[in-house]
This record gives structure tokens, C-alpha cells and sequence, in this order.
């Protein structure tokens, strides 16, 4: 898959460039936090951006597009229920924190690309980064004192770490490409992301502190499974929706899945996986809306959370 297409296949990329989606859009006016008894989406939901498993596997955070504007929402595991955390205008990329009672995320709520963390209920919001480059897709460490993020700050797309409470931000990525999307291994001594390199993009695994760098396949949005053996990625020919795969953490027996699917994640007890799914296309190939699937983890039984 390249780049380009990487990048043509999720609307919700643009969110990296401050006022480029959502001018004039009306905002939601019920207060974050507000459960709802109906499934995600409602008539305005156009895009789901990622998916990430509560550590107690019973939510399943997302980043909603609505009438242009992002909120991170949690939707139950059976897809019943959901709950709105925040009120945007650009909140996303959410992941929780090991014990599940906080979360990190981007948000240019103001007027910057910024990471943030807030309580699993969405109150007391507190901004960790606070740079003119945009810092976003944050990973909170398997001990929970730690957030790997992206950043643009060396003027290129790198891997960063800082300590919860936003100190200590150092680089541990310096390789020829774009770094993206950092995921921790489950006892935290490795770290998964995906390198843009001439137009193409490949899975990576690297020691936390940045050494070791080994690309194992060409592929986006790699995760671990529980118990940090195998990977999860996405990987699509040129113009073709991605599939997902899983591949042995060396990078050795790569094994389709499930057809036209990306950003997949296990859940906690390895049972199943999440992921994303474009349900429908413009003529042109831009992604028009995508729904959240579940599916057992060897990719059979294939349920559709939101309908």
C-alpha cells in the first residue's frame, strides 16, 4: 500500500492539518459524558477513525465524525450502547490507560494538534504537549507512566516518549521515513509502528528506547496481541481497500484474516478483534463512511457493531 493511498483511504488523516475539515459545522450541544441506549452511528455519523479495546474488554473507544467534527465516543462491546467523552472540535486517536481509568488523546481543541489526557468518564481534561508542530496518535505504556506519540516537531513525522505527566519528551525514532502510530508490546520492552519510505509503508518493531529498528513487512497500523507474539496490520495493492493480516511477531507466516478491513485490534483476552471497515466509497475512491466489525481472532464470524 502507499503512502499516498494511505493517506487517501482515511478522511480523518486531514485532522493533522488545523481547519481543514469541519468549518461552519454545527456542534452537538448535549454534554460529554451523555450515554445513549441506540447503536453508534446515528444519522450523522460519517466516519469512525480508530478503535481501541478497554482493558477490561467491555468498550471499545472510537473517534466519531460528525457534520465535520470529531468526538471520542465509548461504545459498549455489543455495540448497545454508547457514550460521548468529548465535545471536539477535532478529538481523536484515544487510547486508555493500562488500568482503564484514564485516556490519552489528540485534540486541537486549542487551535493546535495536541496530546491530552482526561478520565475514562471524560472529565478533568489536562493538555500533556504544548508545541507549534502537531503531536498526535499517543500510546500510553504497558506500566502506565509512560505515552509514545507522534510528532512533527523535527520537521518529518517521528516517534516520541514522555512520562504522564507530559515531562521528559525525547525522540526514539530516527530512520530514514515517517514514523506513525506507535503501539506498545504487552510487557513494554518493544514498540510496533508503521515508516512511510519512498511511497511505501512498512511494519515496524523496535526496542522502547528506539534501537533495534527492524522492518518486517510492508503494511499500516500494526498492534500486538495479548501476549505479544503476533501482529496485527493492514495491507492493500494500489487503488485496493487493505485487508487485515496477522503475522508472527519476526514478521514470519503473514495470513490474511479478514478482507477489507484496517485498523484491527485484539481484545484483551485474544479472543476476538476489532476493526474498521469502509462501507461505502465516492467514485473517485474517498472514503465515504466505515462502520466498527467484530470477528473472532481468527477472522471468522465477522459481526458488524454498527449498523
Amino acid at each position: 500500500m502507499s503512502n499516498a493511498y494511505t493517506r487517501l483511504f482515511l478522511i480523518p488523516i486531514l485532522i493533522m492539518i488545523p481547519g481543514s475539515i469541519g468549518c461552519g459545522a454545527s456542534p452537538d450541544t448535549r454534554p460529554a459524558g451523555t450515554a445513549e441506549t441506540t447503536s453508534v452511528p446515528d444519522a450523522d455519523t460519517t466516519f469512525y477513525q480508530e478503535v481501541s479495546w478497554a482493558p477490561d474488554g467491555t468498550r471499545i473507544l472510537l473517534s466519531v465524525l460528525q457534520h465535520g467534527i470529531y468526538r471520542i465516543f465509548a461504545l459498549s462491546a455489543d455495540g448497545t450502547r454508547r457514550t460521548r467523552l468529548t465535545d471536539g472540535p477535532r478529538d481523536l486517536w484515544a487510547s486508555w490507560s493500562p488500568d482503564g481509568t484514564r485516556i490519552a488523546f489528540s485534540s486541537t481543541s486549542d487551535d493546535n494538534v495536541d496530546i491530552y489526557v482526561m478520565n475514562a468518564d471524560g472529565s478533568a481534561r489536562v493538555r500533556l504537549t504544548d508545541h507549534p508542530a502537531d503531536d498526535s496518535a499517543p500510546a500510553w505504556a504497558p506500566d502506565g507512566n509512560r505515552i509514545a506519540f507522534t510528532s512533527k516537531r523535527d520537521g518529518t513525522s517521528r516517534l516520541y516518549v514522555m512520562n504522564v505527566d507530559g515531562s521528559g519528551q525525547h525522540s526514539i525514532s530516527d530512520g530514514p521515513g515517517e514514523a506513525w502510530s506507535p503501539v506498545w508490546s504487552p510487557d513494554g520492552t518493544r514498540i510496533t509502528f508503521y515508516a512511510t519510505e519512498d511511497g511505501e509503508d512498512y511494519v515496524y518493531v523496535m526496542n522502547a528506547d528506539g534501537s533495534h529498528q527492524e522492518r518486517l513487512t510492508r503494511g499500516v497500523w500494526p498492534s500486538w496481541s495479548p501476549d505479544g507474539s503476533r501482529l496485527l496490520y493492514a495491507f492493500g495493492g494500489r487503488g485496493q481497500p487493505p485487508d487485515v493480516y496477522v503475522m508472527q511477531a519476526d514478521g514470519s507466516q503473514p495470513t490474511r484474516i479478514v478482507s477489507e478491513g484496517f485498523f484491527a485490534e485484539w481484545s484483551p483476552d485474544g479472543n476476538r478483534i476489532a476493526f474498521l471497515r469502509t462501507t461505502w466509497r465516492a467514485p473517485a475512491g474517498w472514503p465515504a463512511t466505515s462502520d466498527v466489525f467484530v470477528a473472532n481472532a481468527d477472522g471468522s464470524g465477522v459481526t458488524r457493531l454498527t449498523p
